[in-house]
């Protein structure tokens, strides 16, 4: 009888508990840097590549730009609401322009990972040694012969002026209080 009392109490609280009311959406706003991928490129155009910041992320500043001579990224601002940011929407909305022709975007960012592991690597002392060190089998087909151009550029590039230009990069990030990406 006590049990049926209880429970006759616990039925009735819960039907006056108040339905939740679904909140309005939060509106997401930023920035974001917007790379363009070509065999000159120096590694703060890759680090920074598809960096967000703005009042609601940890980077609060945009990175100074141009980062070199080459630079050619661009800040686009983008809004978003929570529902499309919990969907997916800031990594779909990113866009990489590149000197190859219909390159997709995921090969893009895929090109962009290699060629930051590259940078942290010793030049190889050829053209098919770099291209090699590339794993060109992990992207489509279609894209391959670009691909290697593209990759043989780089290497001359770096050969010759970039690998200067890719040091002082990377003393100018060691040296600088905040990183991109970072927020401090």
């Amino acid at each position: 009888m006590i049990g049926a009392f209880f429970l006759f109490v616990r039925m009735r609280a819960r039907r006056r508990t108040p339905v939740a009311k679904p909140r309005p959406p939060m509106h997401i706003q930023g920035h974001m840097v917007q790379a363009f991928l070509h065999p000159r490129m120096g590694l703060g155009c890759l680090t920074d590549s598809e960096l967000q910041f703005g009042p609601g992320f940890r980077c609060k500043e945009s990175p100074p730009l141009p980062h070199d001579a080459y630079c050619r990224c661009k800040v686009a601002p983008f809004s978003f609401t929570s529902t499309e940011v919990f969907n997916g929407a800031l990594r779909r909305h990113s866009k990489i322009e590149c000197t190859i022709p219909e390159f997709p975007l995921e090969e893009s960012r895929k090109l962009i990972a290699r060629l930051k592991a590259l940078s942290g690597a010793p030049l190889p002392p050829g053209k098919s040694q770099f291209v090699e060190a590339a794993e060109l089998d992990d992207f489509a087909e279609g894209h391959h012969k670009a691909l290697r151009e593209f990759l043989e550029d780089r290497y001359e590039f770096l050969r010759t002026e970039g690998a200067s230009a890719t040091e002082t990069d990377q003393k100018d990030t060691k040296d600088s209080p905040t990183t991109p990406g970072t927020g401090g």
